[in-house]
């Protein structure tokens, strides 16, 4: 029996040493600083091209469905037909990970983008990695495939608003959230970007919709079964998401929940 309870302590202790050596790895990485290639992209002043950044922004790419001030101030733009102000703010709890803040995409010089170059912006969209170097959730902006010209129109669409100071919170991590964004390969930066300088004509072809659908859209970010604590795919691509909090707004029932259909077709019959 002796040497049992001495086998426990041994092992006890050793559990212990683990545990406090990954605490200390995690609490010293997991918000660590990549080093990923600069972008070449530059904004354009030319109002083609900022036309259709504005239509990017607002349309396929739904910039303007995360970062409006709140789901309430996007549903009133649309229907008074104005533009919501991408000033950021709206909180997104992720239990038990913690809870992340979209952030102010106009041009003000000390709340928004005003203080980043071009480069650092796009880069944000190719490689997962914002402008202070950590990185976010790639599941999020999946835009590695996106092609030169329809990120250099985000961006010089994103110069050209008119700035809004707004300061939006801190994004506030638990410690098991903390753990997952050092060690979950989603919240790393991406590795394999090698995106086309153009974008497939606009027509109904298949390249045009594999574009639209896995570059522009992010139609799997909804779509595709994710795991709720490392969002990484559980399932096949396409075969319906998980289920969706209803959104905050008045009068919606916020005991039903709706999960994203699979945008599969169904198997022939043999």
């Amino acid at each position: 029996m002796r040497y049992v309870w001495r086998g426990l302590a041994i092992g006890g202790l050793v559990l212990a040493f683990a545990s406090a050596a990954l605490a200390v790895y995690v609490a010293r990485t997991w918000d660590r600083v990549w080093d990923v290639p600069l972008s070449e992209i530059r904004a354009s002043s030319a109002p083609a091209i900022i036309q259709r950044g504005e239509y990017l922004v607002y349309g396929p790419a739904h910039c303007a469905v995360c970062h409006a001030s709140s789901e309430a101030e996007l549903v009133s733009a649309i229907e008074a037909r104005r533009l919501a102000p991408l000033q950021g703010g709206q909180r997104f709890a992720a239990a038990p990970l913690g809870v992340v803040y979209s952030k102010n995409l106009t041009p003000d010089p000390e709340t928004g983008i005003g203080r980043y170059s071009d480069a650092q912006i796009a880069g944000l969209l190719r490689w997962n990695v914002k402008p202070n170097g950590r990185s976010t959730v790639q599941a999020l902006m999946p835009y590695q495939g996106m092609s030169d010209e329809d990120v250099t129109a985000i961006v010089s669409f994103l110069r050209a608003q008119p700035p809004v100071r707004h300061v939006v919170p801190v994004d506030d991590w638990t410690l098991i959230g903390k753990v997952v964004k050092r060690l979950a390969p989603s919240f790393k930066p991406r590795t394999n970007v090698h995106p086309p300088k153009s974008s497939p004509p606009s027509a109904s072809t298949l390249a045009r919709g594999e574009y639209l659908v896995r570059s522009l859209g992010n139609c799997g970010g909804c779509h595709t079964p994710l795991d709720a604590l490392t969002f990484e795919p559980t399932g096949p691509e396409f075969s319906g998401g998980n289920d969706m909090a209803p959104a905050q707004l008045e009068g919606v029932d916020r005991t039903i929940w709706f999960k994203p259909p699979s945008l599969t077709l169904p198997k022939a019959p043999h």
